[in-house]
């Protein structure tokens, strides 16, 4: 304070600025603190584990393919003929010495088991398996394309709560050089050197101020309530406080690594597998089969008693029917393959077009940058000249009230740019994919 009772604003704004943030015990985050508990947030974050356990399911069961194949199955059943023997019974005694041979029963019963063991396969079950993996890879990648569209709204939230606590600092600048003027008006009105209309018209200034101020912190509460909804942590104007980030280190980056690609690259590994598949299922199967039973009859048929039986072997399993399907099959993968690469140009040519209109905008921030300061401090000068200017008579409180509000629309523009440059740079990293 100076002998004149005058108040530097700088100082006040500062003093103001840090008893909001050290006294109320804020808590504090960072843009890539809010990017993660908005990624952890999430509620598809949960298909990650899904897709890995039904990775896991899927491949043991396709290696249980090798594993013996059991089958049990019962029958009775009853016939309306039975097989008979084209000979005289008379005859069949003579012949087998006296024995008589019973005719097979009418009512059949048979209980069997079945082992089917795998040799050989050409592949099929090794080609599967590595299906299987691809696929569940490319769902890993398309999540992961899913989950980083979040950054894009928490970027926007993020950089619009720093503008409105940017305003808030100017608006309290603003607010202090205001009263500082309105008590000295009051000084001289009553010394009688002003007029009541001075002193009302800058207690008006103070009056929109504040209004200003409440809209503000609205705006500002809005933009927190919202990050709040995605991140999952409780935050307000009053208990968080949000960093600058630095992201001048991704503002001459030029590399594309956005999760797009390896999606991609994961669609087309699949379509690969998927061909290979193809191939192993034109060889033959090759497998060794028992078969235990108990039954009326056994394998001899001449034999009405319960007995019990075996069948042992090897089969050959061959299905040709492939074969008519096979050149169709491989020219549709190979479409596909023609597909994905054209999403692939597709998607890397608009982001091209995207980072070259991005690169534009922040040009021309930059070059809106350097002048700010510059019209700041002008802009203070000719304030500070017209408080000297009224303090003389030779200048109207209408003069003074317009050079404080010129003043507070630089440094509001000041701050503005300055954000939307920060935004603009993490918007060109954000397009890139060079945030990790």
């Amino acid at each position: 304070m100076t002998a004149k009772g005058y108040v530097n604003p700088r100082l006040l704004g500062a003093i103001l600025w840090l008893i909001n943030v050290f006294t109320l015990s804020a808590q504090t985050y960072s843009l890539e603190d809010c990017q993660r508990m908005a990624k952890e947030n999430y509620p598809a974050i949960k298909r990650q584990n899904l897709i890995e356990q039904s990775r896991t399911y899927t491949l043991a069961n396709v290696n249980k393919m090798w594993l013996p194949q059991v089958s049990v199955a019962a029958q009775a059943s009853y016939q309306s003929d039975r097989t008979t023997l084209p000979f005289d019974p008379e005859q069949v005694m003579k012949l087998t010495g006296g024995a008589s041979i019973d005719p097979v029963s009418k009512d059949q019963y048979k209980v069997t088991a079945q082992v089917n063991q795998l040799i050989y396969d050409g592949g099929q079950i090794r080609a599967r398996r590595q299906t299987e993996s691809a696929r569940s890879e490319v769902s890993q990648k398309e999540l992961e394309t899913t989950l980083y569209a979040i950054r894009e709204r928490v970027n926007e939230l993020y950089f619009g709560s720093l503008l409105q606590a940017d305003l808030l600092k100017q608006n309290q600048l603003r607010q202090a050089l205001l009263q500082a003027n309105y008590k000295r008006m009051k000084a001289h009105l009553a010394n009688g050197t002003a007029s009541k209309s001075d002193v009302q018209l800058l207690e008006v200034e103070c009056l929109k101020a504040e209004q200003h101020e409440i809209s503000i912190k609205a705006s500002k509460e809005a933009f927190l309530t919202m990050l709040s909804h995605l991140t999952g942590e409780e935050m307000s104007a009053t208990k968080t406080v949000l960093t600058e980030p630095d992201v001048l280190k991704w503002a001459n980056s030029s590399m594309v690594t956005r999760p797009e690609l390896p999606l991609f690259e994961a669609q087309r590994a699949l379509l690969d597998k998927q061909y290979k598949q193809l191939n192993t299922g034109l060889v033959p199967q090759v497998g060794f089969f028992l078969t235990g039973g108990y039954g009326r009859p056994g394998l001899n048929a001449l034999n009405n008693s319960f007995d019990a039986f075996y069948v042992a072997g090897v089969h050959l399993s061959w299905d040709l029917s492939k074969f008519y399907t096979i050149k169709n099959n491989r020219r549709l993968i190979k479409t596909q393959h023609q597909f994905v690469q054209n999403q692939r140009e597709t998607f890397l040519f608009n982001i091209e077009t995207q980072l070259e209109k991005q690169n534009r905008v922040i040009e021309e921030i930059r070059a809106l940058l350097k002048h700010d300061e510059r019209i700041i401090s002008l802009r203070t000068s000719i304030r500070k000249a017209g408080e000297a200017k009224l303090e003389n008579g030779v200048y109207t409180t209408t003069d003074l009230v317009n050079d404080i509000n010129q003043e507070d629309q630089a440094r509001q523009t000041a701050s503005t740019q300055k954000t939307q440059y920060l935004m603009a740079i993490y918007e060109k990293a954000f397009i890139q994919g060079t945030i990790k």
